[in-house]
């Protein structure tokens, strides 16, 4: 596998493996973003974060990178007699 192409599968797997990273680039993807550009702002808000963790002394807190969306509530079937 060419060495471009191995790269870039990485930086996909970072990008999709953490929920909010992921939901992060499936945002950008939505506003039009072409996937190479959604990645390198996926990978430069990782950045942003590392830095922050460092100087900050703390631990990773993904849900202070990108909010997740609110789940649709889902209909819950009764089976109880009326």
């Amino acid at each position: 596998m060419p060495k471009n192409r191995t790269h870039a599968k990485r930086r996909h797997v970072c990008a999709t493996r953490d929920p909010y990273l992921r939901a992060f680039y499936q945002h950008l993807l939505a506003k039009g973003e072409p996937k190479m550009q959604a990645l390198v702002a996926v990978m430069r808000k990782l950045l942003h974060a590392i830095f922050g963790m460092f100087k900050h002394h703390q631990l990773y807190d993904g849900s202070k990178l990108f909010q997740l969306p609110a789940q649709a509530p889902t209909a819950q079937t009764s089976t109880e007699a009326a």
